[in-house]
Parts: structure tokens; C-alpha cells; sequence
């Protein structure tokens, strides 16, 4: 009587590999997909996030107000700092965030280990008599290139309205700041340059 043989013969260790070939491409392509659809969400997210900045950008700058200060009995200036990566400026509570009163806005970057940067912002409560004291920080914006601002207006002086890399102990606020925020992205938005502009005290 012959026995049985127990195994696989040479066609079906063939075909066995094959459809394990078939099945491995296909979970390879699956991955790539699903990587390419999780940049493609993570590009849409960052661009909604900006768009999300940009209009608080606006909407802080448009409620700017030229608070007064006097040091050591010097003629009294807005109390406006503007240098081309900071700028720290005076606003009105909104009422919902903190109590009311005035309160003493900054926005500049923070390093980061990656050679990047983070946009970030400090609310605190503004005494014209003294320097606020350091604010929490809250980031905007992870991970951007650079953070510029320019000012125009007229300073001291001048006769006709420019643009400025500072603003510093003027009689008003600058007419218009601009905002250019550089990410290290390759889409057509990773430049964003923002016109701002307060509503009151502009020179």
C-alpha cells in the first residue's frame, strides 16, 4: 500500500509566493497612501491655523490704543515698542479673557531645538508707570522660519509717511504695521505678509 506524503509540492510554494508578493505591495502601497493623506491633513490643518492667526493678528492690532507714558520727565510718547521681530503695544480688555481694564500685549519667537522658531504671544495687565512683568507665554504658531514687522508712518520730524523697521517713544501709533511670516513649507502659502492696521491714534 503506498503512503501518503505530507508537504507542498514546487507549484504551490509558487503560487504560495506569489500572493504573499501581491499582498505585501499592496500593504505597501496602503502605507504610502495613508502618509501622503496624513501631510495632506497636516497641510490643511497648519493652513486653517494660520488663516486662524491672521484674524487674531487683526483683530489685536485693530484695538491698539496710545496709552501714554512719561519717564523721568520726558515728553510723554505712546507706549509702543516696535522692532523688526517684537512688538509690544497696549489694548483693551475684550471682557471675556481677563476682567477689563488695559492690558500690555507682546508678540516675538521663541528658539527652538530644531533650528526653527514659535510664534509666540504675553497678555498682561498694563501699568503705564512700570514695565509689565513677563506675561504666560502662548504659542501661536509652531515651527516658522522668521517673524517680521515693519511700521509706517511718520517718525519725529519727517515730512511724509515711510516704512520703518522700529517704532519706539513716538507721539502716536503707526498708521500700518506689517506682518511677514516665513514656515518651511513647500506649499504657496508657506509666505504669509499681513497688513494691519489700528483703528486709532495712527501718525
Amino acid at each position: 500500500m503506498a503512503q501518503d506524503e505530507s508537504g507542498f509540492t514546487v507549484l504551490e510554494m509558487l503560487v504560495a509566493l506569489c500572493i504573499l508578493g501581491l499582498l505585501s505591495a499592496y500593504t505597501m502601497q496602503t502605507f504610502q497612501r495613508i502618509r501622503r493623506m496624513d501631510k495632506v491633513l497636516d497641510s490643511i490643518e497648519r493652513k486653517y491655523t494660520v488663516g486662524a492667526i491672521e484674524q487674531h493678528l487683526r483683530t489685536i492690532v485693530a484695538t491698539a490704543r496710545p496709552a501714554i507714558k512719561s519717564v523721568n520727565g520726558e515728553a510723554p510718547t505712546v507706549d509702543f515698542e516696535g522692532e523688526e521681530s517684537h512688538v509690544q503695544f497696549v489694548v483693551a480688555s475684550d471682557g471675556i479673557l481677563e476682567r477689563g481694564g488695559l492690558l500690555s500685549v507682546e508678540m516675538g519667537t521663541r528658539n527652538r531645538n530644531d533650528q526653527l522658531l514659535d510664534l509666540i504671544t504675553r497678555r498682561t495687565p498694563y501699568h503705564s508707570v512700570e514695565r509689565p512683568s513677563s506675561g504666560e507665554e502662548l504659542v501661536l504658531l509652531e515651527q516658522i522660519m522668521s517673524f517680521g514687522v515693519r511700521y509706517y508712518g511718520q517718525l519725529g520730524d519727517e515730512q511724509n509717511a515711510s516704512w520703518h523697521s522700529q517704532w519706539k517713544n513716538q507721539a502716536g501709533l503707526p498708521r500700518l504695521l506689517e506682518v511677514t511670516i516665513v514656515m518651511p513649507d513647500k506649499e504657496r502659502w508657506s509666505r504669509q505678509r499681513w497688513m494691519l492696521r489700528p483703528v486709532v491714534g495712527g501718525q
